[in-house]
């Protein structure tokens, strides 16, 4: 805070008398209000760097807009204004996972509403969430769910039987 008062009285001494061009008061502006911000240098967001709420609840929104849930990473970051390599950092920083196995778990989490609210077969549902096959979803359900979409549509429904 001593540097921003030594900004102030730099400026107020400046539009009191002025000795300089129009520029320096400007600069001052700018720096004092740099100063209030407290932005971080680049290289403290690259130590502690995360996305923000309001990031990740646009991404969201917009990936929730698109119903197919298919992003590149380039195209996530872009939604959220950083470069692809700097999302793709602080976005698993801050997930815990990558982006594309983020995209991966809302596929299935949408998958378990269908199991669960529909009687649409497993490939139908494959092709509509745009998975490459029944195979392709039932690998990646496996992984996450670790059991296969059949199988946790039977356990469901025994389970509300």
């Amino acid at each position: 805070m001593a540097a921003i008062d030594a900004l102030a009285k730099l400026l107020a001494d400046e539009i009191k008398s002025p000795t300089k061009h129009a520029v320096y008061a400007e600069s001052l502006i700018g720096s004092i209000i740099a100063g209030l911000l407290n932005i971080p240098t680049e290289r403290e967001e690259r130590a502690g760097g995360r996305l923000t709420q309001a990031q990740i609840n646009k991404l969201v929104s917009h990936i929730d807009a698109l119903g197919d849930y298919r992003m590149s990473v380039a195209d996530m970051a872009a939604v959220v204004g950083l470069s692809e390599s700097w999302f793709a950092s602080v976005f698993k920083q801050t997930m815990g996972i990558t982006p594309l196995q983020w995209q991966l778990a809302k596929r299935v989490e949408l998958t378990k509403k269908l199991l669960g609210e529909s009687d649409l077969p497993v490939a139908s549902i494959a092709a509509q969430l745009g998975f490459a096959d029944q195979a392709h979803l039932t690998k990646v359900f496996r992984q996450i769910v670790g059991e296969t979409p059949a199988a946790w549509r039977r356990m469901r429904q025994f389970r509300q039987s």
